[in-house]
């Protein structure tokens, strides 16, 4: 193995940046595989602007620079194609963050690329995810960056602004390998979101609740980067994991068609109904239900003082999968509130119920009791929140 670091690649407008190139020890060509994203390539895994070579899609004083993504990134594959040990094709991969990189690279459409592999993907859309459906979320740190929410306030809906920071999903045109995960809340949607606007065939989705599998990742970058008759395209298009939460994960559960939501999906109704209870059939009295929204504390473990649940038995085995939807009216002594929408899986004994992401004997302890309550580590069920003030009034 060949280890390159800092190889200089020279973009459009003259500037350089800084690549870190691991590469066979023979000089047969072989396809590159670039990572992008805007965190150092190299060192303890920490964003230090201090020593951050310049321009890797982000000036040196500040975050942000969506612009610069997606054209500093044309530029380095363009580059690296020409590069002596490189066969012409590049492929990327990212996640989170780099994801954003990649699905913005990608809609520029590089000439030499070949392939998109993405795990656990953000999209930025008006306002989401720094913004969170309506509410001001600050989990990305206290440096420099644009002053998001101080944009939210002049327009939290699409405009300009935002639409420069949301990458054109539909302009990409190479094979893409996509994960969602339950394991990170903040990715999840933006994973369904890039699958469902890719606009042609040759994408795949899989809804995994472990690790992948490196033997996997080769065949797809093979097929694309190698042109190996590989039979990479007979892997269904979908496939699914189903958390049964107090029994081992079904995986890979194949969808042969293209659409998701799938068709074989039945669309089921449940209406709130008096004594906390989910009806199938529309109550013919209305009722309300009243909750201190602003209690403490919030941890939405299905045991904060200020929630309330509704709950319905299956009396036979059902799968919930796909997209959920949940209608409410609501209404508040002050001028506006957020609203957390959780399914969550009771056992027989009302008991609700946890999915652990990763095997105890993995985390180095016995009981499920050790392992904290954290997102990356547990799984409780699909949630999501809105901004009474964002909402779509329903007809």
């Amino acid at each position: 193995m060949v280890f390159e670091r800092d190889h200089t690649l020279r973009l459009r407008d003259e500037i350089m940046i800084y690549a870190d190139i691991y590469r066979p020890t023979d000089n047969i060509p072989v396809p590159a595989i670039m990572v992008w994203g805007p965190y150092r390539k190299s060192g303890g895994g920490l964003l230090d602007l201090r020593t951050f070579p310049l321009r890797v899609g982000v000036s040196e004083e500040r975050l942000s620079g969506y612009l610069e993504f997606r054209r500093d990134g044309y530029d380095a594959i363009e580059e690296i194609a020409k590069l002596p040990w490189c066969n012409g094709k590049v492929a990327l991969v990212g996640n989170s963050w780099l994801a954003i990189s990649q699905w913005s690279i990608a809609a520029e459409r590089p000439h030499v690329w070949r392939a998109l592999r993405l795990l656990r993907v953000l999209v930025i859309r008006s306002g989401s995810r720094c913004d969170e459906a309506g509410y001001q979320k600050r989990s990305f740190g206290p440096g420099r960056l644009e002053d998001i929410l101080a944009m939210r306030e002049k327009s939290a809906l699409t405009n300009e602004y935002w639409e420069d920071k949301r990458a054109r999903l539909d302009q990409i045109p190479v094979p893409a390998y996509i994960l969602a995960s339950y394991s990170a809340a903040l990715h999840t949607s933006g994973s369904f979101r890039g699958y469902e606007a890719i606009p042609h065939d040759r994408k795949w989705l899989v809804i995994h609740g472990t690790q992948e599998w490196i033997q996997e990742l080769q065949s797809f970058f093979g097929r694309y980067t190698k042109d190996l008759p590989n039979g990479w395209e007979t892997t269904p298009r979908i496939r699914a994991t189903v958390l049964p939460f107090n029994r081992p994960a079904i995986t890979n559960i194949p969808f042969e068609e293209l659409s998701w939501p799938h068709r074989e999906m039945i669309l089921k109704r449940f209406y709130l109904g008096s004594e906390h209870s989910l009806l199938e059939e529309k109550p013919k009295e209305a009722g309300q239900i009243a909750y201190e929204a602003n209690a403490t504390p919030i941890l939405q473990r299905g045991s904060d003082p200020g929630e309330i649940s509704s709950s319905f038995r299956f009396l036979e085995r059902t799968v919930l999968l796909g997209p959920s939807r949940a209608v409410v009216h609501i209404m508040s002594r002050q001028n506006d509130m957020n609203v957390y929408v959780k399914l969550r899986k009771a056992g027989r004994s009302g008991r609700l119920l946890q999915n652990l992401n990763i095997p105890l004997h993995d985390q180095g302890v016995t009981s499920a009791n050790e392992v904290p309550l954290i997102i990356p580590l547990k799984y409780f069920g699909p949630q999501e929140n809105l901004r009474a003030s964002f909402r779509d009034v329903a007809e």
